[in-house]
């Protein structure tokens, strides 16, 4: 297992990894995981310190959480309270998905990651290329998924959205969070 500890304009102080490496640890054998990486980056905004904890478990599980703190130890130390409701529910998932059939079912499509205009040598945003240009191309894994499943993803992987193939029909279905906190749930088969 690989634990990185980084930060973004901010020094990390080698009190501030151990006491990094121990909550993780201490985390991880509690729950009786071993994750593959984990990636702790501890950043400052305004005056506040933001730590993003990312912990890949698996193939396709992964969890994400941030802790937000006046002082960088208390920014992780809520991080990690986040991380251990996170990693209960996939827990609980996992149990779940020992009841269920065909969990592991899944596709694949490509993935384009987007990006808006470039902007020139002096920094200025061009005007006259108002198409995005596309950064990244990459295939994923498209699970088969029940709604509820895939809710319960979208909330562990803290994403905005979430695409998954619908138990019920197979085909592919779309859930995001929507600005006023609500989950919204596409489903192209239903207008049919």
């Amino acid at each position: 297992m690989t634990i990185s500890v980084s930060g973004r304009h901010v020094d990390i102080s080698d009190a501030f990894k151990g006491h990094v490496l121990n909550g993780l640890n201490e985390l991880w054998a509690k729950h009786h995981v071993t994750p593959v990486e984990a990636h702790v980056i501890l950043s400052k905004e305004g005056v506040f310190f933001l730590c993003d904890i990312s912990a890949k478990l698996g193939k396709s599980s992964s969890l994400r959480c941030q802790g937000k703190g006046d002082k960088a130890y208390s920014s992780f130390d809520n991080a990690l309270v986040t991380l251990t409701q996170r990693l209960r529910r996939h827990r609980e998932k996992i149990k779940d998905l020992h009841y269920h059939t065909g969990h592991d079912k899944t596709g694949s499509l490509p993935l384009y990651v987007l990006n808006g205009t470039a902007p020139d040598e002096t920094g200025k945003e061009l005007e006259e290329h108002h198409t995005a240009a596309i950064i990244a191309e990459i295939k994923t894994e498209i699970p088969l998924l029940s709604v509820s499943e895939a809710v319960m993803e979208l909330d562990l992987t803290d994403s905005e959205a979430f695409v998954f193939r619908n138990k019920t029909h197979h085909k592919i279905n779309m859930i995001y969070r929507r600005r006023d906190g609500h989950i919204g749930w596409i489903d192209p088969s239903s207008v049919e």
